[in-house]
């Protein structure tokens, strides 16, 4: 049930937000490992010139990133977390914390779920 809540989720973000949800696909293939969409947009407060910030437990391409935010004037602010330190952060980190508390997932939602159940 929790993937589909949060799958759910993301669809409702996507489909209100239509260009981010450009932004994010073009964004994907460089991003690996979990990705969530945190901060104003998550909570439903972004404003047209808000960031969209990314949290990424894994790896990103950093140049393309750039260049994914230039050509659609939107600024991407990743914060990239080692999936280690994202394991132990989760009860002592503020950013992880702020991140569970307001989230869209957009991608590696069941290996998130396992990880915020078991070490959460």
């Amino acid at each position: 049930y929790l993937i589909l809540a949060e799958e759910y989720k993301k669809i409702v973000f996507l489909e209100s937000n239509p260009l981010i949800r450009e932004v994010i696909e073009k964004a994907k293939p460089c991003m690996k490992g979990i990705v969530l969409v945190f901060g104003s947009y998550a909570k439903g407060t972004a404003k047209k010139d808000s960031d969209l910030d990314l949290f990424v437990a894994g790896e990103y391409d950093r140049s393309e990133m750039k260049n994914i935010s230039k050509k659609y004037g939107v600024k991407i602010n990743v914060k990239k977390y080692p999936r280690n330190q994202f394991i132990k952060g989760l009860k002592t980190d503020h950013l992880i914390k702020e991140i569970l508390l307001n989230h869209v997932i957009i991608s590696g939602v069941e290996e998130f779920i396992e990880i915020v159940t078991k070490y959460g």
